[in-house]
């Protein structure tokens, strides 16, 4: 085979494979920006570790991470209508914290800790001045293993701290 010959076989090669792989390929390239729905990090074992994306049918998105065996240990969300969420995984893929606020400028916020025989430590803020998920204003809870509220303190809707408890 010639040269001439050989160069213009590889060329139409470069040509329809990169024709081919802009089809094949999902994510589209414009202006120096990757668009896709969703984008997946794998580490050299092929275990995915990360994943971006948008969940299909509610327009939440989200930024997972996952450990070396594959199982979720932190989410980061945004939900359509603009609430944000944080929960953080143990390896058991048991909920450890969760932090969520409200989408709009007066949105509840709560930060909820949680060991590992499902007792928490909740702190909420109350969305509109209506009372955070343990009956209360702003405030802090003690709950047992059962996720009763089993004790607190928070601030009535006149700013007078009060306390709760059994």
């Amino acid at each position: 085979m010639d040269r001439w010959k050989a160069t213009s076989l590889f060329l139409a090669g470069v040509l329809l494979g990169g024709t081919g792989y802009a089809f094949i390929l999902p994510a589209r390239a414009s202006n120096g920006t990757i668009r896709a729905e969703r984008f997946e990090v794998v580490d050299t074992s092929g275990v995915v570790r990360a994943s971006v994306g948008v969940t299909e049918g509610t327009g939440a998105s989200d930024l997972r991470m996952y450990d070396a065996k594959g199982k979720e240990r932190a989410n980061l969300s945004v939900l359509a209508g603009g609430a944000a969420s944080l929960y953080l995984f143990d390896a058991d893929k048991s909920i450890r914290v969760v932090l969520e606020t409200g989408g709009s400028a007066k949105g509840a916020s709560s930060l909820y800790l949680f060991a590992t025989n499902g007792q928490n430590v909740a702190m909420t803020t109350p969305e509109n001045g209506e009372p955070s998920y343990f009956g209360h204003g702003t405030g802090f809870s003690v709950s047992d293993d059962a996720n009763r509220p089993r004790g607190g303190t928070y601030l009535d809707a006149g700013g007078t701290p009060r306390s709760y408890g059994e």
